[in-house]
């Protein structure tokens, strides 16, 4: 068995996108497309994301 599998990255790797689009669509919803923002999911979801100047 590969290490990934054991650790289980590779699971939360599946899972990432799920809980991304659940989550956009849940602020989306609720207060509009004006609301979103890739840092403010990122933050919300606890994931880290890299902004590029």
């Amino acid at each position: 068995m590969s290490a990934a599998k054991e650790d289980g990255r590779v699971e939360r790797g599946n899972r990432t996108p799920r809980r991304v689009v659940r989550r956009t669509v849940g602020v989306a919803s609720a207060e509009g497309l004006e609301a979103l923002s890739v840092g403010r999911l990122a933050t919300e979801l606890g994931l880290r994301y890299s902004r590029r100047k």
